[in-house]
Parts: C-alpha cells; structure tokens; sequence
C-alpha cells in the first residue's frame, strides 16, 4: 500500500476509530517507498482533509442521496479526500474524480464506485451553488462550515474575542502546520546547526521567540535527521519551548515537572540547566515516562529521574524544589491546527471538566515549591476558563503566592500581562499556547 491516497485513506479510517494522524503518518510514510513529492501529497491529503472535514461534510450532504453516517466508513473517506482535492487542492477536477473511483476498487466496497463518481462529479459541476450559513444572520455559523471547526469552539471564542479575532484564529488553524526542531545546547549552537542543515538543501530558518528553535521543512521527516539520532536537535513546538523557558532554571537547581507527559519540556530544562542540578518528571503513565527516559538517552541527559504518580498524590518524602512545572492536562484547543482531528473528538463539556481537574494539580502542588520559588502553569488552550481565570481563582485561594514576571526573553512578545502570556497562532505564528509564572513568598514577605 504504497500509493499516497491509499495511505491517506488507511490514515483517515483509524483516525475515525480513535488513532492520531501525527503518530500514524510519520510511521507510515518511513515504512513505505513513496518518494518526497508524494510524501507531501500523502501529508496533505491527511491532515488537510481532517481540518476540512465539516465544511467537505456540509458539502457533500448536499450531493448525496445517502447521509454520509449511514456510509460504509472507506466510502465517506473516499468522498472527502476527493472533495478535499477538488475544493482545496491544486489536483485537476478530472483526476480527483478519476483517482477518487479507482482508490474505492482497489480498497472497497466497490459496489459503492458509482456512488463516489456521481457525487464528486456534481461537486465539480454545482460547487458555486453550494448553500452556507448566512454570515450575517449565523455569525458562528458561517464560521463554523466555511472555516470547519466546531460550532461550540467557534462560539466561545467569539463571545471571547469577538468574530474577527475568530475568524483570523480559524483561519490561521487551517494553514499547515510548521514543524521546529530545538537545538541541543549542550552540543551546538542554533547558527551552527543552520548551516549544517542548510549545507545540505534543507530549508531551516530561526525562531522568532524561541532562542534554541529552528524552523524546519523541505528535508523529510525531522525524525530521520542523523542530527535528530545522535541527540543534537529535538522536535518540539516553538511554544511548547517557550513555556519552558518561563521557568528560568538555572544550573544547579532542583525542578519538578508535575505533568511531564513524553518529556519535551522535561529535556529541555535538563539542557538549560546544562545537566547540572536534579529534574523529577511525574506523569500518571508509565509508557511516556519509558518514552521520556529513552529520550534522555538520546540527548545524553543524566539528571532527570522520573516518577509514574499522580500530581495530586505526590510521596510525602518528595521534598520541596526550586521550580515547579505545571504543562496541566486540557482541551487542546490551542493546537487544532497542528492536530486537527482533535476538532471532532471533543465536545464543549470539556470546558467544565478540565478547570477543576487543572485546580487540583495546582493545589496540590503548590506547597512542593520553596518559598522564593516559583510556580510556572501552561496549557495549550486558548480558552480563558482553562487558563487566565484558573490562575485567578488560585491566586485568590493562595495568599502565599502572586504574579511573577516572566524572563526578559518574552519581553518583545506581545499580550504578557500580570505574569501571564496567552499566545495565539494568528498573532505570534505559533501553537495556542497559555503561560503563567507564580512567585511563592518568602516567609514574612506577605
């Protein structure tokens, strides 16, 4: 199954079944024998038909006889990727159809070829005459279907920052996603790993915020880099990077990563501290703590020592540290862009969920940081009660902390207030990504 469309839809069909587009395409496209051209096709097939797929269903009903649910899964798939093509790509009409027809006989059912010819084919003939919310009269709406997202994630950001801000954000979520590598400063320098990519025809530029960042494209997966094996770079989102510069280590210093996850931040402060000090790293799942520790190999970390727990049940023994690095469990929703299907796995319960559970970690961790010590809490949310009104409700509760200042590095960043930092993909060009820095007191300092 080497051919790009049949990838595309093998991908789009687990991803229907609970499994992630990031994690399934890399793999995917290493195992098979497609060259870099059909590489980007097959990437852009998959993660351009995922970002679309409202406005491509809303389209499609329109067209079809038979509701797109009551479809066999490989038929719906099939319809959108040709949709998609015809819609959103440079594929002429004629292919998209043609190509769309011959996928569904190799794969099946190929009673459904018939199908799949009429429908596309109607879209390449009414697709001027297609009906849409009235932007108008159904504002979100028409957001929603033209620019695919969610209604309820479009209709709280505009009641947060009003529909042009939305619009813009939507927008900039259905760019493709950018891909940064961070150096490894132990090793090289950021102009010195540059040249090094760039000597050899890759397309790598710095990071605008991000002082080790690199951004990364024309040279095939960042992961088959030789650099990327022999621990010289990472890849890591420029503002996942810059939430672990707020911390501000230090060589020498004691840290706690309550929520470390696969340990992207976690290695990056080991770097920053020039692997010198302590890092514990907590995560409730042992499977990204064993993903972690093979990556401290793969950098040549020696201090982290990782803790399968749950941040709100830490050992009594633990101790206090220097810093403490909340990356808190949350919606998501800063990174749609850069993972879309997570547009249609949640629903705005999630809002209602995650705050208390983000309060807990907080609460509970709070008391491990020394007085003098600060407190660093991040989400890659954009959405204000996951973020700013979380970290105002501990800030009321908690009379030994209050809002510290965020390193000199984020000065020219835009939006930093009162120790914290909301970025946004159509403003900073990066990941929705949420900071706050919190400064526990000195004793007698209150």
């Amino acid at each position: 199954m080497d051919q790009p469309r049949e990838i595309a839809l093998d991908i789009l069909n687990r991803v229907e079944e609970g499994d992630w587009a990031a994690e399934l395409l890399p793999r995917r496209l290493a195992a098979s024998k497609l060259d870099e051209r059909d590489r980007r096709f097959a990437t852009e097939l998959v993660n351009g038909t995922l970002r679309r797929r409202l406005q491509l269903d809303h389209v499609l009903a329109q067209l079809s006889k038979y509701p797109l649910e009551e479809l066999d899964q490989s038929v719906r798939n099939t319809l959108r990727l040709g949709a998609y093509q015809i819609m959103h790509m440079r594929v002429p009409s004629h292919a998209a159809c043609d190509q769309s027809v011959r996928l569904l006989r190799r794969v099946g059912p190929v009673r459904a070829a018939g199908l799949v010819n009429g429908v596309l084919r109607n879209l390449v003939r009414r697709r001027e005459s297609i009906s849409y919310p009235d932007r108008d009269a159904d504002p979100a709406g028409w957001i929603s279907v033209t620019e695919s997202h969610p209604l309820w994630v479009v209709k709280t950001w505009i009641e947060e920052m009003g529909f042009d801000e939305t619009l813009r954000l939507c927008r900039a979520n259905n760019e493709p996603a950018t891909v940064q590598l961070r150096v490894n400063r132990l090793g090289d320098a950021p102009a010195e790993m540059t040249g090094q990519l760039r000597a050899r025809g890759m397309e790598v530029n710095g990071c605008e915020m991000a002082p080790d960042g690199l951004h990364y494209s024309g040279g095939g997966s960042p992961f088959e880099l030789p650099e990327y094996r022999e621990g010289r770079v990472s890849v890591q989102s420029e503002s996942s990077q810059m939430g672990a510069l707020a911390v501000g280590v230090r060589p020498g210093m004691r840290v706690l990563d309550a929520c470390a996850g696969r340990g992207g931040k976690t290695t990056y402060l080991a770097e920053q501290m020039n692997d010198c000090g302590e890092i514990v790293a907590v995560d409730r799942h042992r499977f990204k703590l064993d993903a972690l520790e093979r990556d401290c190999d793969r950098l040549h970390l020696t201090i982290v020592k990782t803790l399968c727990a749950d941040a709100r049940d830490l050992p009594g023994d633990l101790g206090t540290f220097d810093a403490v690095l909340v990356d808190a469990p949350c919606s998501g929703l800063g990174i749609l862009g850069r993972h879309p299907e997570a547009r249609w796995q949640k629903g705005p319960k999630i809002l209602r969920d995650m705050p208390v559970l983000q309060r807990e970690i907080l609460d509970a961790v709070s008391s491990r940081v020394k007085p003098g010590g600060v407190l660093i809490y991040c989400t890659c949310s954009i959405a204000r009660a996951e973020n700013s009104l979380v970290v105002e409700g501990f800030l009321q509760e908690q009379a030994d902390y209050a809002p510290g200042d965020l390193p000199h590095l984020f000065d020219p960043v835009a939006q930093a207030s009162a120790g914290m930092l909301q970025m946004l993909p159509h403003v900073h060009g990066s990941d929705g990504f949420f900071i706050a820095r919190l400064q526990r007191m000195r004793e007698g300092s209150q």
